[in-house]
């Protein structure tokens, strides 16, 4: 009688114990993540005087008054290390196409009414790179959903630059494309921040999506007229946790 008294406070003591206990959570991060990604984006340069010439002025107004921005895109493979549940680094390799085209003109010439002349045409210039970002993530965590700020420095790698001119006639158009070298550097430093989210779909499994916008930290053009090429899209990628 004794024992079964006692049992019984001691199981009343537990019991009255574990609802006063807090409960201790752990939150589990995963330190190594990869990333596939693609983003579109909204492309263009803004042009500078190096050399204070007025001839270079000109050369910028008449470029500005007749290119315009293009849409580019990026898509590649990230890797992404967390500290801990606030701070990570972000790294990876990415294929990326900027540029820009020229609106569509009339061809100055002596004799518009030759057949051979186009009622008008336009030019369309892509910059092709290989990026390696090197990001600094930092993330607020609300149960599912975390919200990412990152930024850092980019390098972006030229390969190659492809130049398209289209030719408008009156029943069909007339398009060549050729490469050509690029008439950029090949080597060149871009600033990069983005703010987002990533929604944990499972314990593996996240999506991320978030606005950015990125632009060369130095002109990237050996000529009196510098150039800076700067880009903004929405980058969408899904994230295996490893």
């Amino acid at each position: 009688m004794k024992l079964n008294a006692f049992i019984f406070l001691v199981l009343i003591y537990n019991s009255l114990f574990a609802q006063n206990e807090p409960e201790i959570v752990q939150n589990k991060i995963s330190r190594l993540q990869i990333g596939l990604n693609y983003s579109g984006s909204y492309c263009y340069r803004f042009l500078m005087n190096g050399d204070g010439s007025e001839m270079s002025d000109w050369i910028i107004r008449s470029r500005n008054d007749i290119e315009v921005p293009i849409f580019g895109y990026s898509i590649g493979l990230n890797v992404r290390f967390s500290i801990n549940n606030r701070l990570g680094f972000q790294s990876g390799l990415k294929y990326t196409r900027k540029g820009e085209r020229t609106i569509k003109s009339v061809p100055n010439v002596a004799d518009p009414s030759d057949p051979a002349v186009p009622d008008y045409g336009n030019f369309i210039y892509h910059y092709y790179f290989l990026d390696i970002p090197l990001l600094l993530n930092y993330t607020v965590e609300l149960k599912k959903i975390k919200f990412i700020t990152s930024f850092g420095l980019v390098n972006n790698i030229g390969i190659k630059q492809i130049n398209t001119s289209i030719a408008y006639y009156p029943d069909y158009k007339y398009v060549t494309k050729y490469e050509t070298d690029l008439r950029y550097s090949r080597n060149i430093l871009s600033a990069y921040i983005s703010t987002g989210f990533m929604y944990n779909m499972n314990n593996k499994l996240a999506l991320r999506v978030e606005p950015y916008f990125t632009v060369n930290t130095v002109h990237i053009s050996n000529t009196p007229i510098r150039g800076y090429l700067y880009s903004g899209g929405l980058d969408v990628s899904i994230w295996f946790n490893l």
